[in-house]
């Protein structure tokens, strides 16, 4: 039975309650839809025997089933035709879609229109019937609103099927007062006046609709131009030169990159690569980096036939090219969806402008003019707040100023695919950036050093749990890591009791001596300083506590140190 989740559901990140909710964000973030893109269905009225209600799919073969993210239908006779057409509306694109009803016109019909004067003038909440001689009887009511994001016509349409006659049309109004209309026949349109009595005949000659119109398709003479509103440190992205050699690009210091992806087989990049090379002096004497990258074989096998390098040494560039990596099509995606939310795939071309230091400036989806480049590399330099306003599409005035982004998330991207180089080298270049994320930047800086613990890099996890330790000297869980490989630690050349009992000692006074596992360690940094003593009075408290919540595995691994500082050895993990 479905309940409401526990306020403790909410706010467990590990619950399955919150680990169902970031998938469907991701989702969302990709694109995706809540229908999941499904077929649009219709259905055929076949009826069936003794009064059996029947249906047939019949979406294919009316050519409706398109796989949109459709949201409601809307019905009229758009043509004035007889016969119902549609219009769809959809969450995404194209939001729109006309399907015009071309059946054969074997049936009879009727259209009717409501115009109330007692009630009110649309005659919303009116029904209407309409009887044959045959006995049969259709009723609709006319509503204001059928479906989400529709309202199908105010006209009443009625399938009358072959050759009936009619017998009388009946409108019962929104007061409860009815009334029959007269002058009424087949294969027409009518508007019924309430207190009239009588049909008001209608144009219904058919509407000619206009042809639908060639596309020609030619070069795009815009792009998607995003400038980013806040310092975003990207990481490196990696690339091979087309002689092998792997590089790095967004780390040069001694101007700005225009990292630009493009490909053999697009049309729009060869374009945009022929712009950039007429206008190359002009990025020269900006500071700018043309690095053109071809993403063929990455996303598509099937379209890499021609061989980058020898394409790429047709075209006679004065820019030094090469093949863009997944990875760096991962990174610049991330960043993407990181600034801007939904997180999909990037087209070909794309270009992004990076400053000296590796921030992104600006990304261009589509084929960007060299003016807009040149005029972008600006940004770089400007205060937040102006390039808050560069990064507007349109002049206005700000409300309030919005918050700068977290740009924390890309490091831990990257530890989060266990590229733990890349992740350092992203803390180092962008400390500035990060130190103003506070506590934040020192819980990096420790995942990075757990990381580099894993690896055996033990030296090296020490350096970051210290730099961490200067962003944030109350983290107790940093303190404790630090001091218990300084006490414990296989390799004697990264020990240091005396070092050990600083950091133990500090941890243990912010927890006020109550935290048995940092006693734990600060009994194991006595140990390797001399002080057997202190060592065993010590852990002693540490197992009292560890005893008194419960904590039987941390008792006995307490007891086994207390085993070696009686005997006056130190603890050294194994």
């Amino acid at each position: 039975m479905p309940s409401s989740p526990l306020a403790a559901e909410v706010v467990d990140h590990e619950s399955a309650l919150a680990k169902g909710l970031a998938e469907l964000d991701s989702l969302i973030d990709q694109g995706a839809g809540l229908s999941g893109h499904e077929r649009n269905c219709a259905f055929l009225n076949v009826g069936g025997l003794n009064g059996e209600r029947r249906f047939a799919t019949a979406s294919a073969a009316l050519g409706l089933d398109f796989e949109d993210d459709a949201r409601a239908p809307g019905l009229v006779d758009w043509d004035r035709d007889g016969d119902l057409d549609l219009w769809v509306v959809n969450r995404s694109a194209p939001m729109l879609r006309f399907a015009r009803n071309n059946g054969r016109q074997e049936n009879a019909w009727l259209a009717l229109h409501l115009q109330g004067t007692q009630t009110n003038r649309d005659g919303i909440g009116s029904r209407v019937e309409i009887r044959l001689t045959n006995g049969q009887k259709l009723t609709q009511t006319l509503k204001a609103g059928e479906g989400y994001l529709s309202q199908s016509s105010k006209w009443l349409h009625f399938g009358l099927g072959k050759a009936p006659a009619l017998e009388e049309v009946r409108v019962t109004w929104s007061n409860g007062k009815a009334e029959s209309f007269s002058g009424v026949t087949l294969n027409k349109r009518y508007r019924l006046v309430e207190g009239k009595g009588a049909g008001q005949d209608k144009a219904s000659s058919v509407v000619a609709l206009l042809p639908e119109p060639t596309m020609k398709l030619g070069l795009p003479k815009t792009s998607v131009r995003s400038v980013s509103a806040s310092v975003m440190p990207l990481p490196r992205l990696p690339y091979t030169t087309f002689t092998g050699e792997m590089r790095h690009a967004g780390t040069q210091a001694d101007g700005l990159t225009l990292v630009n992806l493009w490909a053999t087989w697009c049309q729009p990049c060869l374009a945009e690569l022929n712009a950039f090379s007429q206008r190359a002096k002009d990025f020269e004497a900006a500071g700018i980096t043309v690095l053109p990258l071809s993403v063929d074989g990455l996303a598509l096998p099937e379209l890499s036939g021609s061989d980058p390098a020898a394409f790429y040494q047709k075209l006679k560039l004065p820019f030094a090219g090469g093949r863009a990596s997944a990875e760096l099509v991962r990174r610049l995606e991330t960043a993407y969806a990181v600034l801007y939310g939904p997180r999909w795939p990037l087209p070909v071309p794309t270009s992004a402008l990076l400053d000296k230091s590796g921030n992104l400036v600006a990304i261009y989806q589509g084929a960007v003019r060299p003016s807009q480049v040149l005029a972008d590399a600006k940004v770089a330099g400007l205060e937040l707040d102006s390039r808050h306003d560069a990064s507007l599409p349109f002049a206005g005035r700000w409300m309030f100023r919005p918050q700068p982004l977290d740009p924390l998330s890309l490091a831990i991207d990257l530890m989060d695919h266990d590229l733990v180089e890349d992740a350092m080298e992203l803390a180092t270049r962008a400390r500035l950036v990060y130190r103003e994320r506070g506590a934040e930047y020192g819980k990096l800086l420790t995942w990075i050093g757990d990381a580099l613990m894993k690896q055996g890099r033990a030296k090296e996890a020490l350096a970051s749990y210290r730099s961490a330790l200067q962003e944030d000297e109350t983290a107790t869980v940093v303190l404790n890591n630090l001091a218990w490989q300084l006490a414990a630690h296989p390799d004697s050349t990264i020990r240091d009791g005396m070092e050990a009992v600083r950091w133990a000692s500090k941890a243990a006074e912010l927890t006020k001596h109550a935290d048995a596992s940092i006693l734990d360690t600060l009994a194991a940094a006595y140990a390797e300083s001399g002080d057997f003593k202190r060592a065993v009075q010590t852990a002693t408290k540490a197992a009292d506590l560890a005893k008194a919540h419960g904590n039987g595995a941390l008792w006995e691994g307490i007891q086994q140190g207390l085993r070696k500082y009686r005997a006056g050895k130190a603890y050294v993990s194994s």
